[in-house]
């Protein structure tokens, strides 16, 4: 055979290769999405609470049409962002934080921080101090920033219509973006101000993370105030034993001294244990509540698995002797006998873990559009008690309650892990669902010009709540 058949043949055969790599490709994104659409029913609870079956069928039609020769995976990711958005649901989501994990290890990390307002972003934070606070960034590494953010926005969640904490959330994510989108590790990026002003900004490598030990942070007054703030950054991270012990200390501290005035800032807090938010409140009320006032559960393969764990050797005997005396005990054993496929409704009745050193002062809670799931069970709770102002951005998610208790699985053929809630987290016993985020009596929008000359304007409202007590 002639040497020019030869190559002939083998560019044929490369090409044909080609072809069947990427119709297997496509392929395989068609079925991760049929997958995907066949979980939800088997995992969530509640998937048509905000949204139609009709909806949902709609999104995934959709997602199988927007698929072409051109899809990689970070446009997968965007498609099944967007799909899963229908659902309005901050717990089912494509994982985010395993996009974070892989940019962080592959590309570092970006630490400068930037705030969107109406339409534009400014520098927030910057621990180098390379760039003005309160600057204008149009540009990062030439690309527009607001085409970083429309990417963010596409594969991050909402509770409801909570969009003030889908715009903080793909702000953050807009990071990632520039990173994930370079072809190389580079050691800087381009960061250009609408003056016109270019700097050359540093990306740091990933280090390993120190494991967090406390989330509770109080902070006595000084100077002659008279407010104490506690502050409390994750309800799931940090020791179990050290949340509580540190609540308790400084609880009766407060009890013990002269001041009267406390603020509990939950802004950034992302949720997690709803027993940490029924400790908190029984320190600032007598009143009996329940948090939720329902539980909604779904059982699939991973939960079952989950749920049965507890319920097994002493305490499963110590539940069945006492379980009709303590429903967190029968909240274990009927959450462990539900069988896979299942739904079940639990409802919780009011009770108060009725603490030593209750606080009978003045309270104010800081919330802004990262306080989410747990957070907005405590705001729910706080608000519904009267117990004082709120102050900053609506959050995550409405007072009669979220969804939660996700699920992981990973798509078997692009790989990328999603998340479905099997948990129905309801603040309202009549199962009433809302999608309107809960407000703050005041709204705070912090300006450029506060950025820039380094003014807190929640300081000038809390001021004021000190002050003029409602």
């Amino acid at each position: 055979m002639p040497s020019n058949f030869k190559w002939i043949i083998a560019i044929a055969f490369a090409f044909a290769t080609t072809e069947l790599l990427a119709q297997n490709k496509l392929i395989g994104y068609y079925d991760d999405l049929d997958s995907l659409r066949v979980w939800i029913d088997e995992i969530h609870p509640w998937p048509y609470s905000r949204c139609t079956k009709a909806e949902v069928d709609s999104a995934f039609l959709s997602a199988h049409e927007s698929i072409n020769s051109s899809t990689g995976n970070l446009e997968f990711s965007k498609i099944i962002g967007s799909t899963l958005g229908v659902l309005s649901d901050s717990h089912t989501l494509l994982n985010i934080e395993q996009f974070q994990n892989y940019v962080a290890s592959e590309k570092g990390i970006l630490n400068l921080s930037l705030r969107y307002i109406e339409g534009k972003f400014y520098s927030m934070y910057d621990p180098y101090d390379l760039v003005s606070l309160g600057s204008e960034i149009i540009k990062i590494n030439g690309v527009p920033t607001i085409e970083y953010f429309n990417s963010a926005l596409t594969i991050v969640p909402a509770e409801g219509n909570s969009y003030t904490s889908k715009v903080r959330l793909a702000t953050i994510l807009l990071n990632d973006f520039v990173l994930y989108q370079l072809e190389d590790v580079v050691s800087s990026i381009e960061i250009e101000t609408s003056s016109g002003e270019v700097i050359d900004y540093p990306i740091t490598q990933l280090e390993k993370s120190k494991k967090i030990k406390s989330v509770v942070d109080w902070v006595w007054p000084e100077d002659g105030s008279s407010i104490v703030t506690l502050k409390i950054s994750s309800f799931y991270d940090g020791n179990e034993g050290r949340y509580y012990r540190e609540l308790k200390r400084g609880f009766k501290k407060l009890k013990d001294s002269e001041f009267n005035h406390l603020v509990i800032d939950l802004r950034g807090n992302l949720g997690g244990n709803a027993i940490r938010v029924d400790y908190l409140l029984s320190y600032i009320t007598q009143e009996k509540y329940a948090v939720p006032e329902a539980f909604i559960f779904k059982q699939c393969t991973e939960s079952k698995e989950n749920f049965s764990k507890p319920y097994k050797g002493i305490l499963k005997w110590f539940i069945e002797k006492y379980g009709n005396e303590y429903q967190n005990l029968e909240l274990i054993k009927r959450t462990a006998l539900l069988e896979v496929g299942q739904t079940d409704t639990i409802f919780m009745k009011p009770e108060n873990f009725e603490l030593k050193h209750i606080y009978n002062g003045e309270v104010c809670l800081l919330m802004d559009g990262l306080s989410a799931s747990a957070s907005v069970s405590f705001a729910s709770a706080f608000k519904k008690l009267g117990r004082g102002q709120i102050i900053g951005e609506p959050c995550m998610g409405p007072i009669t309650g979220t969804f939660g208790n996700p699920i992981t699985r990973t798509l078997p053929n692009s790989e990328l892990d999603i998340t479905i809630s099997s948990i129905v987290f309801a603040l309202d016993s009549n199962l009433s669902w809302h999608s309107t985020p809960i407000s703050p009596n005041r709204f705070i929008q912090v300006s450029p010009n506060e950025m820039t000359e380094n003014i807190d304007p929640f300081q000038f409202a809390l001021d004021d709540w000190y002050e003029y007590p409602h």
